[in-house]
Order: C-alpha cells, then structure tokens, then sequence
C-alpha cells in the first residue's frame, strides 16, 4: 500500500491516468455481485432484463446473508467474509485518500470469497427451503445464460482493432495517421506499421467552434492520411463536411459501433 501511495502522487503519470475513474461507493460494492457472477457489462439494453438483473442481484445478496444468518456461524465463513469486505474497504479507502483506482479488474482478485459465500447461501436454502433452492437455481441459470449469450454475440468494446485492421490492410509508406479516441493504448497493442500517428481526442468537442479548432490541428502535409473518428463525436455529419472542404475524402469505412476511417487526400 505504502509503495503504491509514493507512485501515484497527484504530480504523477499513475495519478494523471486515473483522474476520470470512479469515487466508489457502497452501490459499486453491491453492484460487484451482479458483475463478478451472472451479467459482466455496464448495461442491459433491454428494460426488462435491466429489472430482471436488478431483482437477481437482490437476491444474491440475500443468498450472503443466509451464509452469514445462523445461530452457530462458521468461524471459516466469517473469515471468508472478512477477506471479501477488508479489503474493498482499504481500496474505498485510498481511492478518497489518494485518488481514485477503482476499477472492476483491480478488485477481482477478492471475487472467490463471493462465491463461497454464495455457495454457503444455497447450501443453508437448500437444506431448510428446497423450493426456494430451486427457483433460486433456475434464476440464475437464466442470468448465466443471458450473460453468456450478451458476451458471445454483442461487440462490447470499441471498434479499435477493426479500424487498425482497415488501415493495415491499405496502408502505404509514407502514411499518416490520426487517432481521435481518448484511448491510445490500442494503437501500441493492434498497430505494428510504420506510420506517423497524431492523437488528437474528439472527446471534448461539443460544439462547431471546436470542431473547427480541432479540424485546424490535422495535418497537412501528407499525400495520404488516415483519420479514425471516434464513435462518441456527436458531431459526426459535421466533421465529415469540415473535413471535405480541405482534403478529398478518397475512401470511407463504417463500424458496427459508429466509428468511421476516413483516408484523406490533399484537394486537387
């Protein structure tokens, strides 16, 4: 704790990637056991399966409590209990002493002692309320199943590695490349060409004026340039007239979430 609190003082790099993270509450605790057990993404689409998913984790953390609720706890539960709490508690902790690093995969490593609880839970409903057991048992079969189908069919990240696949196929020497998501480390993961790259985040820009601010930081100077539009510009239509007044738009790619790879050429 002690090494992690000298490297990531506010003047730090650690500090400067973690500024947008989360100030967790107890909501980000309990909503962990819907995250770590049956439904792993930040939303349903669909409203009846949001209050389905919302219904289930109430009912999973029922299933805790009866793990915990006896006359003669088990000293192995409680403890199991402890390793589960303590150090959520410590991350809470620093995240308001320091700055903020709660992220899901930061505390996954106390999911296990979840699971034993839940586990402890059914057992305990099992033995006193068979029927309860059982619809327990098939609500969650249904949760797994409509996690495992969300993950297996629905892109849930961004586009990034299709647009760099886009630009590796086509690309020639001598290429630009200009990179509008706030995210970079996609580049350093998917990308092995020799293009120059510009990051120029379309995050922040709201309105026309800063659209044409932004639109005036593109290079210039290449024969070829490769720009990869974020899927969240909510100016979108506007960007692509701004751009065809000072290069040709020769080529236009479009993703399934939005975002679009223009290759730009100088206006003849």
């Amino acid at each position: 704790m002690l090494s992690v609190i000298q490297a990531s003082s506010p003047s730090g790099n650690y500090a400067g990637q973690h500024i947008d993270a989360i100030l967790p509450g107890p909501a980000h605790i309990f909503r962990q056991i819907k995250l770590w057990t049956v439904w792993p993404f930040a939303v349903q689409n669909n409203a009846i399966a949001a209050k389905f998913y919302k219904l289930f984790t109430l009912a999973l953390a029922g299933l805790v409590g009866a793990s915990l609720l006896r006359k003669h706890k088990s000293p192995m539960l409680l403890w199991t209990l402890a390793w589960l709490v303590i150090p959520l508690l410590l991350i809470i902790a620093f995240c308001y002493l320091n700055i903020p690093i709660w992220e899901l995969r930061y505390v996954l490593f106390v999911s296990p002692y979840l699971f034993i609880l839940l586990a402890a839970g059914i057992t305990r409903l099992w033995k006193q309320w068979k029927v309860s057991a059982i619809v327990i048992g098939i609500g969650y079969l249904i949760a797994v199943s409509g996690g495992l189908v969300e993950y297996y069919t629905v892109q849930q990240r961004p586009d990034y590695k299709f647009n760099i696949a886009t630009i590796e196929k086509y690309e020639q020497p001598g290429d630009g490349i200009v990179w509008s998501y706030y995210y970079t480390k996609a580049l350093d993961r998917y990308y092995d060409g020799t293009a120059d790259i510009y990051h120029l985040t379309i995050r922040d820009v709201k309105t026309d004026t800063d659209l044409q601010k932004w639109v005036s930081q593109v290079p210039t100077d290449y024969s070829r340039l490769w720009l990869v539009e974020d899927s969240k510009n909510p100016l979108q239509d506007d960007l692509k007239k701004m751009i065809a007044k000072t290069y040709d738009i020769k080529q236009l790619f479009e993703y399934e979430l939005g975002s679009k790879v223009m290759l730009l050429t100088p206006l003849e």
